[in-house]
């Protein structure tokens, strides 16, 4: 596993069978924990990614970027979940709630803020029967519904 440029982070998902790497090549990769081979599509900012986190169930991922913003992306395509959480900076984290309900982001910009999470259904697709083979798990298209956001102010 050896993203292109400086890892800025990397976690394991939740039963450690994969690997998620944050870098300053403006991207999060997924990799197989065992072979160390990269999974599917880069998921992209245009800016440096400084974070990046898998949610509770190990189905999204949610990245921060210099870009200022944040996404969310499906962990078995790395394709997009709705639109980018953006800040007035860049944003230096993002994690899940607990239960994958919310994220919270924090930014150079001052701010914390909390973001409900666009809910993802499945359903069986030849590019998730594709990946089933190197991810070991069947699922598919997405699904999204609207979402709102709370802003928290952080004074320094």
């Amino acid at each position: 596993m050896k993203p292109r440029l400086r890892a800025a982070g990397a976690e394991f998902n939740a039963d450690g069978q994969r690997v998620l790497t944050a870098s300053a090549d403006r991207a999060a990769q997924l990799w197989n924990a065992i072979t160390g081979k990269a999974i599917g599509r880069l998921m992209g900012h245009k800016g440096p990614t400084t974070s990046a986190r898998f949610s509770p169930d190990g189905q999204r991922v949610v990245t921060a970027s210099a870009d200022h913003t944040a996404r969310l992306w499906d962990a078995v395509t790395g394709k997009a979940i709705g639109e980018p959480m953006k800040h007035d900076d860049g944003v230096t984290s993002a994690q899940f709630s607990a239960d994958g309900q919310r994220v919270l982001t924090a930014s150079a910009d001052g701010t914390a803020r909390l973001w409900d999470v666009p809910t993802i259904s499945r359903e069986n697709t030849a590019e998730a029967l594709l990946l089933f083979a190197d991810l070991a798990e069947a699922s598919g298209g997405v699904a999204l519904q609207t979402s709102g956001q709370v802003s928290i102010s952080v004074n320094s």
